[in-house]
């Protein structure tokens, strides 16, 4: 079943992207989904950060987890925010393949 069938968008995504220090990964627009989901897997490690905003660049929330070898998921809820902002820091020689995908109400 396609994403779209759904009503769920990938935000973003990374095909084995390495990945030393940290990297900006942009802000995107959550205001029509009620929760955020990724899926992370690879090798390395790294903090995969996310900040929450109601107006682009004025964060609410600001949240992080950390990512090792293998497979990590996170599941984030949207009180209200309307843009999101998504980093990786503190990355040792990580190697990942993500995706980062916006969940409509249901």
């Amino acid at each position: 079943m396609s994403l779209r069938k759904t009503g769920r968008a990938i935000l973003l995504e990374g095909t084995s992207q390495t990945i030393n220090g940290s990297l900006g990964l942009g802000t995107y627009a959550i205001g029509g989904y009620s929760r955020i989901v990724g899926q992370f897997s690879g090798v390395g490690s790294a903090t995969f950060q996310w900040n929450s905003q109601q107006v682009s660049g004025t964060t609410l929330v600001a949240s992080s987890i950390p990512v090792n070898a293998g497979l990590t998921v996170f599941d984030q809820v949207n009180y209200g925010g309307r843009f999101m902002n998504f980093a990786f820091s503190a990355a040792n020689s990580a190697n990942f393949t993500y995706f980062i995908v916006g969940e409509p109400a249901r």
